[in-house]
């Protein structure tokens, strides 16, 4: 491990402190340099330790926090999007019932209007319509459109598919 220059020299005036506050010489009291040199790189590793520690903490405590963060946004954002689901969720619900209620009520529509159709040429209103009747009501309606060639009408026998002559409502 290298040492910085302001390392050194924090290290070159604490020895010549203590050296001087012990009044001892550079070249006496044997073996004094490399217990110095031996005493102050225990000393920087023990600080280094020290303030490493120290930044772990502080490193560890901000990504800490950073991770709750993290977290608390992401229940969020998970809650956000499961309240948006359940509002899709009730929507289609809603749409599709919607939907279900329109194509409902056009059947029955259409149904009621085909029994309309049906009861005009129906005249004794048994829900079934004799050839009798049904020829009456084409010579009222072509009477009431005159501009309708009776050949362009449809004929009873384009109706009665069983030839039971008679006309059944279904």
């Amino acid at each position: 491990m290298l040492l910085g220059r302001d390392t050194l020299a924090i290290i070159m005036e604490y020895t010549a402190r203590y050296l001087h506050s012990h009044k001892i010489r550079a070249g006496g009291g044997g073996g004094g340099i490399p217990k110095l040199l031996f005493s102050a790189g225990v000393g920087y590793i023990l600080g280094a330790k020290i303030h490493t520690g120290r930044a772990a903490k502080k490193l560890k405590k901000i990504q800490q926090r950073e991770q709750k963060n993290l977290y608390t946004q992401y229940y969020t954002d998970v809650s956000k999007l499961q309240e948006q689901n359940a509002e899709l969720q009730y929507t289609a619900e809603y749409l599709t019932k919607q939907l279900q209620d329109t194509v409902q009520s056009a059947e029955d529509e259409k149904r009621q209007r085909d029994y309309e159709e049906f009861q005009q040429p129906d005249v004794d209103g048994d829900d079934r319509i004799s050839r009798a009747e049904f020829n009456i009501y084409i010579k009222d309606y072509l009477s009431n459109y005159p501009g309708l060639d009776p050949k362009d009408y449809p004929k009873f026998e384009d109706f009665d598919h069983d030839n039971g002559m008679l006309l059944l409502r279904r």
